[in-house]
């Protein structure tokens, strides 16, 4: 977009009476070289916001939007031996970069932080921005996992012990049930304990391992709401992951990030039933709710808590200031 497409934004956001504008930023217009940071649009969004008297939420493109890498930057995309790719089963690059290369994260990582950094600069006062989203619909298409050489060796490597801990506690849902249909082994590689969907399920891992340590040093940055979204898995006909759906993305990816957390500074939701038996309690509780006539402005940090790892899911949002019009009173429960 540019600053006019953006301005016509705001003015219809105000038109429909809307308080808040959810607009991207893009990793490779704020770093368009390693190191060299623009945060030239970023500060013309702020400008115009509190221009319009809106908030902003970020949609942040940077390792993935819509699965694939096209808004990293050029010196990342250009620099396949250390920015490495998905490599799919024939050995060919894959569109998406790896969440097994190390150099991957680390860049996205330290880009993020300066976002973080940039706007505790510039908006910790204001709170113009509520929340940020970190990356967009995380995942696999082309292949059903990574077979590159790191990847490979996580994949012949022991499952984490915290994982197979979390699937004997909860006892039951998807993934537990394909540990059992695998033997249910107490401990292995990831194809030992999960058999023919082992590739999936290790993508998911890696990739909440990628996103988790993003948003852990961001939120060290700037204490702010993150979150993610996910490209939810499909539920009809023929399905293989990374064709029908991306590989290591929908609920998988939900509920490693939510064991992964160490600091819930994660929004995660699911918008519509999965019918895999991941997540049966779905709901949000808004608690100690303050009325007030002004826009939303979240200055909390966010909690979250889950009913039973992989059977339920629960946000607990505290201290969220709502205008007094809203219809939501402290402690009501909303189902998703």
């Amino acid at each position: 977009y540019n600053a006019a497409e953006a301005e016509q934004a705001f003015k219809i956001v105000k038109m429909l009476n809307g308080n808040t504008l959810e607009i991207p930023v893009y990793w490779e217009q704020v770093e368009p070289k390693e190191g060299k940071f623009d945060f030239t649009a970023l500060d013309e969004l702020l400008a115009s916001a509190r221009r319009h008297e809106m908030k902003l939420i970020l949609l942040r493109f940077a390792s993935w939007k819509n699965v694939n890498m096209d808004y990293a930057p050029s010196w990342v995309k250009t620099d396949t031996k250390r920015f490495k790719r998905v490599k799919a089963e024939n050995g060919k690059d894959v569109w998406d970069l790896s969440s097994h290369c190390k150099a991957n994260a680390e860049a996205d990582k330290k880009a993020f932080v300066a976002l973080c950094k940039h706007l505790k600069a510039k908006d910790s006062a204001a709170r113009t921005v509520i929340a940020v989203q970190i990356e967009n619909e995380q995942g696999i298409i082309g292949s059903d996992r990574d077979y590159g050489t790191e990847a490979q060796a996580e994949f012949d490597s022991p499952v984490p012990a915290k994982l197979v801990a979390a699937m004997k506690k909860a006892g039951c849902g998807r993934i537990y049930d394909i540990w059992q249909k695998s033997g249910a082994k107490k401990s292995g590689t990831w194809p030992e304990m999960f058999g023919f969907e082992a590739g999936e399920l290790m993508t998911a891992w890696s990739i909440a391992s990628y996103v988790d340590s993003i948003a852990e040093a961001g939120k060290a940055a700037y204490d702010i709401v993150l979150y993610t979204n996910v490209w939810l898995m499909e539920q009809h006909g023929w399905v293989r992951a990374g064709e029908s759906y991306p590989s290591g993305g929908g609920d998988f990816l939900l509920f490693f990030l939510i064991l992964r957390s160490r600091t819930n500074y994660f929004l995660k939701y699911v918008n519509r039933k999965s019918g895999l038996g991941l997540a049966r309690s779905k709901s949000i509780q808004i608690k100690k709710a303050e009325i007030v006539e002004k826009p939303v402005s979240v200055s909390s940090r966010l909690r979250s808590s889950y009913n039973s790892m992989f059977s339920g899911v629960e946000i607990t949002l505290s201290e969220i200031y709502i205008p007094a019009k809203c219809a939501l009173t402290p402690d009501k429960r909303i189902s998703t």
